[in-house]
C-alpha cells in the first residue's frame, strides 16, 4: 500500500486501544503504512495512562475489553476538559445499533466494525483528523478574535479615560482663567480708584495753592 498524503495540520499520533494483540498489530500496520504514527494500549487503564503521558491526535477504541471497557474510557475522556475534544472512533465486532447509539451519546465521532477494511479505516481516520484540525483552527481563530475584542475594549476604555481627564483639565483651566480675568478686573478697578483718589487730592492741593 502506497503512503497517502497526510494533511500537515494533522499533527500528533493515533492511540489504538484493543485487548486483542492481532487487532493491535493489524491497525498499527494499516496506519503505519499510510504514514501515521501509532501507539498501542491493550486495555482501558493503559489507554488513559497513555493519554495522560502524551495527548494523541485521535483514539481508536475497542468497546468490549475486560476490566474497563471502551464506553467507560470514552466517558472519562469526555469528562476531562483537557481530553474531551480528542476524536474517538469506536472499534467493535458487534453491529448492535444500541452500542452505536451509546457510543455517539458518549461523544464518539465514528464507529468501525470488525473485521477491519483498510480503506474504510483510513478514510474515517483522515476525515475525522481533518475535521478535528479544522475545529481546532476555528477555536484558535475565535480565541484570537476574543483577545482582539478584549484589547479593543481596553483601548476604547483607555481613550475614554484620557478624554475624560482632558475634559476635566480643560474645565479646571477655564475656571482658572475666569479667576484670573476676575482678578485682573478687580485690580483694574482698584488701580482706577486709587488713581482717581490721587488725582483728586492733587487737584485739591493745587487749588489750595492758588
Amino acid at each position: 500500500m502506497s503512503p497517502v498524503n497526510i494533511n500537515p495540520f494533522q499533527t500528533g499520533d493515533i492511540l489504538v486501544v484493543d485487548d486483542t494483540a492481532a487487532n493491535l498489530e493489524l491497525l498499527a500496520n494499516i496506519l503505519g503504512e499510510a504514514g501515521y504514527q501509532t501507539r498501542l494500549a491493550a486495555n482501558g487503564e493503559l489507554a488513559l495512562l497513555g493519554v495522560q503521558a502524551r495527548r494523541p491526535a485521535m483514539i481508536l477504541l475497542d468497546i468490549r475489553m475486560p476490566g474497563m471497557d471502551g464506553f467507560e474510557v470514552c466517558r472519562r475522556l469526555k469528562e476531562n476538559a483537557s481530553t474531551r475534544d480528542i476524536p474517538v472512533i469506536f472499534l467493535s465486532g458487534l453491529a448492535d445499533a444500541a452500542d452505536k447509539l451509546k457510543g455517539f451519546e458518549l461523544g464518539a465521532v465514528d464507529y468501525v466494525t470488525k473485521p477491519f477494511h483498510n480503506e474504510e479505516v483510513l478514510a474515517r481516520v483522515r476525515i475525522h483528523l481533518t475535521l478535528s484540525a479544522a475545529q481546532q483552527q476555528l477555536t484558535n481563530q475565535i480565541r484570537e478574535l476574543q483577545l482582539t475584542d478584549e484589547q479593543l475594549a481596553r483601548d476604547i476604555a483607555e481613550q475614554k479615560t484620557i478624554q475624560e481627564n482632558l475634559e476635566a483639565a480643560l474645565k479646571r483651566l477655564q475656571a482658572l482663567n475666569v479667576q484670573i480675568t476676575k482678578g485682573q478686573e478687580e485690580e483694574r478697578h482698584k488701580f482706577a480708584y486709587e488713581l482717581h483718589e490721587q488725582l483728586g487730592q492733587e487737584i485739591v492741593q493745587f487749588v489750595g495753592e492758588l
